[in-house]
């Protein structure tokens, strides 16, 4: 079973792609395609042992070169994440390894703890990065620049290399399992920090006017 746990805002192509779980419609008109040839087949007199299997294997392809080329549609939302696994299609699809986490989900889609995302949400007023004050905390901030991750950044680098961009990950991911540990203990260190400081700033904000304290405990 293909799962991705993700923030509910996040589009279903970007829930989609990560998992490698095609669009329920591709699969069903590939599904009836099967079945339709199959009984054409049979009516024909062929009754080829396997011959299920290879119409299936067969439509499979045909789902995901068509799932492919409709990530190339520029109505489609996500377009850091569907440029990103695009670019790297065969290998993310090939793998025999890796599974997401909630916090490689965020960094995925840039749904989750990072200012600008908590800004347009509404959640907070200001998305100036609350660990170095330098910029807008963007998803890409904190993978590539924020000096608040520097060590981790390091660690990241030393085995994926010096670009940090999703493309570059993604890439890095699906072509070793030791790739995708790295960047999966990126995102969870890093996320893992950032939510608890968000919580933190929950807190403060909460007693400063006097309310409870809101609960503190790591984020599934």
């Amino acid at each position: 079973m293909w799962v991705a746990a993700a923030y509910r805002t996040a589009s279903f192509v970007a829930a989609f792609l990560p998992t490698r779980a095609p669009p329920l419609g591709l699969v069903a008109d590939a599904r009836a395609r099967a079945f339709n040839r199959m009984r054409e087949l049979q009516h024909a007199g062929d009754t080829a042992s396997g011959l299920g299997r290879e119409l299936a294997a067969a439509e499979g392809l045909r789902v995901r070169e068509q799932w492919k080329a409709n990530t190339e549609r520029s109505d489609l939302p996500s377009e850091r994440i569907r440029c990103a696994i695009r670019a790297n299609w065969e290998e993310w699809f090939n793998r025999s390894h890796g599974g997401m986490s909630f916090r490689l989900t965020q960094v995925m889609t840039g749904h989750g703890y990072f200012g600008s995302f908590q800004c347009r949400i509404g959640k907070i007023a200001n998305p100036t990065c609350e660990h170095c004050g330098r910029a807008a905390d963007t998803v890409e901030h904190t993978v590539e620049v924020c000096p608040a991750w520097h060590k981790e950044r390091e660690i990241l680098r030393a085995t994926v290399g010096e670009d940090l961009t999703l493309t570059s990950l993604v890439r890095a991911m699906a072509r070793s399992r030791e790739g995708w540990a790295a960047v999966t203990r990126f995102a969870d260190q890093v996320m893992t920090r950032k939510e608890r400081a968000e919580r933190e700033s929950a807190n403060n904000a909460k007693r400063e006017r006097g309310g409870m304290s809101t609960e503190t405990f790591d984020g599934c």
